[in-house]
């Protein structure tokens, strides 16, 4: 196991792997250190005189402009954002706090930054043994992060939260480690519906989160099942239909909104079905109360458990 660099201060460089690219930054973020003479993939520097191109639209209070040579974002409780395959460019925004830009910096932009790279990019968690992984996709509110750590106290390993970073070949699945760290609602979300067009999630209500650190795994696991978590009794695991994955994997995509905004909804779908050639996909309704959720836990240990000895 690696332990994690955390921190939000800027002054760099630092050296650092993210989902298996080394990558040198401005700012710490909260991924594991590498060593400081290593080639990074991807560089990431702050830019003050950046300034987003002519013909920028906008998404709510996100700007963004996409072309061949980079996508552009504007959050405008953080900065502007130039990501290119090989380097992202930062300025921030006057006032903004430096922890604003390390979280979107390690969370929407790794993502986006990901799948330039041409990676499968999901809204998932991930956990794994003896080299094997299980992704586990949901809205906001599932009970994926209740699972994860149910599943950790069985001796699983920690993988990711929140971001499923996939490495689709010809002939396996890879997964590459995360943040150290789980997002932990400080009380439970209570999932409603999500208007027609909505974004999966914007149905559920809003609560506090915290940050826990976790042991993240150094090494990236061959992924066997992707698994979505739904929340609601009664309890079942069923294995899912081809159309019904594919489609799951289009709505738990990272960001699922950008996939138009960027083009990148073919790349996306062609990642989605050259992985369910490769791995099984099955649906969890988590039940409630204790029993169920370790009757979820011991369902997805005996899975790993068969592929392991398999």
């Amino acid at each position: 196991m690696r332990r994690e660099t955390h921190g939000c201060r800027a002054g760099g460089p630092f050296v650092l792997r993210m989902y298996g690219s080394v990558v040198r930054s401005d700012w710490r973020l909260p991924f594991a250190e590498w060593p400081a003479d290593t080639r990074p993939a991807v560089t990431i520097t702050r830019d003050d005189r950046l300034a987003m191109p002519a013909g920028h639209r906008a998404d709510g209070p996100v700007g963004f402009r996409i072309d061949e040579h980079a996508w552009w974002f504007d959050y405008p409780d953080a900065g502007l954002f130039r990501i290119g395959t090989s380097t992202l460019t930062v300025r921030p925004h006057d006032g903004a706090d430096d922890r604003a830009v390390v979280e979107t910096l390690a969370g929407r932009l790794s993502g986006l930054l990901m799948r330039r790279r041409g990676r499968l990019v999901l809204h998932a968690n991930v956990v794994g043994k003896d080299g094997h992984a299980v992704v586990l996709a949901g809205r906001s509110g599932a009970g994926k992060t209740t699972l994860t750590r149910a599943l950790l106290h069985r001796g699983f390993e920690f993988l990711s939260d929140d971001l499923a970073v996939l490495d689709v070949g010809d002939d396996r699945v890879a997964v590459e480690p995360g943040p150290g760290r789980l997002k932990v609602r400080m009380s439970p979300g209570i999932p409603g519906p999500s208007a027609p067009g909505e974004p999966a999630g914007r149905g559920t209500r809003e609560v506090a989160k915290t940050v826990e650190p976790a042991e993240v795994s150094a090494a990236p696991h061959e992924v066997c099942a992707v698994v979505v978590v739904e929340a609601g009794a009664p309890w079942a695991f069923d294995r899912l239909p081809a159309s019904d994955a594919a489609l799951e994997l289009v709505r738990h995509a990272h960001m699922p909104r950008s996939l138009g905004v960027t083009g990148a909804g073919r790349h996306h779908l062609a990642g989605a079905t050259r992985l369910l050639g490769s791995v099984s996909a099955h649906r969890l309704s988590r039940g409630e109360g204790a029993a169920d959720l370790s009757r979820s836990a011991d369902r997805l240990s005996a899975m790993l458990h068969t592929r392991g000895a398999a």
